[in-house]
């Protein structure tokens, strides 16, 4: 269950000298508050989603919103709104996604990178995870390295969603027969997308 909304936090408070409670006419008893929404998911704060304010009367215990007071305490409210600055923590969300997002194009880079180094240089015991049609996913093992092929066996088994080969990727899964398929063949597979990943 995904557990979202919004909170308000107060940000700042003034109480003019002057101005009188549009409910109990008394002067100098509005004090006006700015708060700043968030929206939160988790209770983890994402980003603002505005600002409000209250005015709120001491004498008569009455609450107004902005245009429900009069013209001076709309000004004052104005003035305070413009002059208040929200906590930077109300962004944490935002900045916690945007480092992710950044953190995973960095892993996928040097992932790219060691694929490519492991795809030049192959090695025996390295496991292909690779496409076999469509929705079909299996991997084959290196056992032997030559100039210009690869020795491998087979997946004894398949899967049909990429995410599920590691449940496949055993020891006992890989039997004989060995043959032989050619360094290019393997490369090319790769640049077609076939390879999904090389696992060291």
């Amino acid at each position: 269950m995904i557990i979202y909304g919004s909170k308000a936090v107060h940000l700042n408070s003034a109480k003019p000298a002057t101005g009188n409670c549009p409910n109990c006419d008394a002067t100098g008893s509005i004090t006006l508050n700015v708060y700043r929404r968030h929206a939160h998911i988790f209770w983890i704060p994402l980003f603002p989603m505005g600002k409000l304010g209250r005015g709120h009367c001491e004498n008569c215990n009455t609450e107004f919103k902005p245009k429900k007071l009069n013209e001076s305490h709309k000004q004052a409210y104005t003035r305070l709104k413009s002059d208040s600055r929200g906590p930077l923590w109300q962004w944490a969300g935002l900045a916690i996604f945007v480092a992710f997002v950044i953190a995973a194009v960095f892993a996928s880079q040097a992932n790219d990178k060691r694929e490519l180094e492991y795809l030049a240089s192959p090695q025996v015991g390295d496991i292909y995870e690779y496409k076999v049609g469509y929705g079909s996913y299996t991997t084959f093992k290196v056992v032997e390295v030559t100039a210009d092929s690869l020795f491998i066996m087979d997946n004894l088994y398949e899967v049909n969603k990429s995410s599920g080969i590691y449940k496949i990727d055993k020891e006992e899964n890989y039997t004989e027969p060995v043959y032989g398929v050619g360094r290019q063949d393997i490369k090319d597979m790769h640049t077609a997308g076939d390879v999904l990943g090389i696992n060291r």
